[in-house]
């Protein structure tokens, strides 16, 4: 067998002759000291110049690897084929036992001739009852070698670790969750915001006990997301150059602009026509004006972005405006992401605690019951996502492991929170009862009294 050399200098690999090594990958001197440890080797149990020479790779699995590597060379040993073999490569659970077959032949010391090497290992290894392969079951047990108290150590340190974690997530999240409450209260005490505390606490009963931090991801949508992304539809028309574009290094006609300022005039318009009565076809409740108050508003907040986009933009100012838009958005989408995601979980921790306490009792109960049935129900819908048996049923789809765990991580970390989400608000109203209490609204919705 040839192996190309890329220009180094070739030299014969000496462990087998005929064949060409790099001596970069095999040093000359240590494939001649290893040619003539074998001949020796060969020559001491028998073995002609003529026979090959022999590796047994032994791969790795655990303990399982061990296992079948044992009775691979147990086979060797009783057919006599166990002088043959003269490399040995392993890894792993295959490494295991490539130590204990090792050390077999070892026993005897540097005094042992390879005769003597290799019958202590043929009787060590024939003999299913030997102390070596005894020793060798006895200590299979690598992950716990002395039994049960090996098991009560590991789950020891498990329990230990996870109270670790939940107290540095715990202390994290409810100093978070009590500077947000802390800070709610605060903001309640002004008289102008009882209106929008009575709106915000009641808007979401029976179905559930909506947080008044709600509000903060609504504000961040209505008045960065949505203009920052109607700044960028006005970038649109400077990409190329338009049939009716006025070509001037100052001005561009712009027409998403002009539909935007179109926009505005007609929202400023519909604002203002409320106390006139030649436009009584145009809708002016309070929910119709408060539409117009913020689409006008929402397009002064759009030209002024795109106004601060085009800042020093050079010559490709379109381009550099839509760059700048694109990170502003970004950073803005994050931001509502977080801001919902703790609104979320300040709600579901609000509600629990508010179930908890409801004065219609029960409220522990029926929401371990709710909890219970929840995940059953869970259970039995995507168990058969899981299963392995190809007899069974075609799945119409198959959901990957990965996604499942993925799901499972994001609903075990939303429970966590949830949980310390609700012991702010239990230290927040001091285990009372909630005013007009809410939990038992929402017992009542979901679980309606029987009629008398």
């Amino acid at each position: 067998m040839q192996t190309p050399t890329n220009g180094d200098t070739a030299i014969e690999d000496v462990t087998r002759p005929g064949c060409v090594a790099s001596g970069d990958i095999y040093p000359e001197e240590l494939g001649r000291q290893e040619r003539k440890l074998i001949d020796e080797r060969h020559a001491a149990l028998g073995l002609t110049g003529a026979d090959p020479h022999i590796g047994v790779a032994l791969s790795g699995g655990g303990i399982r690897s061990a296992t079948f590597s044992l009775g691979i060379f147990q086979s060797l040993a009783r057919s006599g084929l166990l002088k043959n073999v003269d490399f040995l490569s392993t890894v792993s659970g295959g490494g295991y036992f490539g130590g204990f077959v090792g050390k077999l032949f070892v026993t005897g010391g540097e005094t042992a001739t390879p005769t003597q090497s290799l019958q202590q290992a043929r009787e060590a290894l024939t003999d299913t009852n030997s102390a070596p392969i005894r020793w060798l079951r006895e200590n299979g047990r690598y992950i716990a070698p002395t039994g049960a108290g090996d098991y009560y150590s590991a789950a020891a340190i498990y329990i230990r670790n996870w109270a670790a974690i939940q107290y540095v997530l715990g202390i994290t999240l409810l100093t978070i969750f009590l500077f947000m409450t802390a800070m709610r209260a605060w903001v309640w005490q002004f008289d102008q915001l009882h209106f929008l505390k009575g709106h915000i606490g009641t808007a979401t009963l029976p179905h559930f006990w909506g947080s008044a931090w709600l509000l903060l991801p609504t504000f961040i949508a209505a008045f960065t997301i949505v203009p920052l992304g109607a700044a960028y539809w006005l970038t649109q028309s400077r990409q190329g150059k338009g049939l009716r574009a006025v070509r001037g290094r100052w001005f561009h006609l712009n027409y998403p602009l002009l539909a935007l300022i179109f926009v505005v005039a007609c929202s400023a318009l519909g604002f203002a026509a409320a106390p006139a009565a030649w436009m009584y076809w145009v809708p002016h409740k309070d929910v119709a004006k408060a539409l117009f108050g913020y689409v006008y508003i929402g397009a002064i907040l759009t030209a002024i972005i795109y106004g601060l986009s085009l800042i020093r933009g050079g010559s490709d100012s379109a381009a550099v405006a839509r760059n700048r838009l694109s990170r502003w958005l970004g950073a803005m989408l994050l931001l509502f992401s977080i801001t919902l995601v703790f609104t979320l979980v300040d709600s579901f921790g609000q509600t629990v605690y508010a179930v908890v306490v409801s004065k219609g009792g029960g409220g522990t109960v029926a929401l371990t019951g709710l909890m219970t049935g929840l995940l059953v129900l869970l259970v039995r819908q995507f168990a058969s996502y899981l299963s392995a048996d190809q007899t069974t049923k075609s799945k119409g789809i198959r959901i990957p492991t990965q996604i499942i765990g993925f799901i499972a991580g994001i609903v075990m970390a939303l429970i966590v929170a949830t949980f310390w989400a609700a012991i702010a608000h239990a230290i927040l109203w001091q285990g009372q009862v909630p005013p007009g209490d809410p939990g038992k609204q929402i017992l009542d919705h979901y679980m309606p009294p029987p009629a008398s």
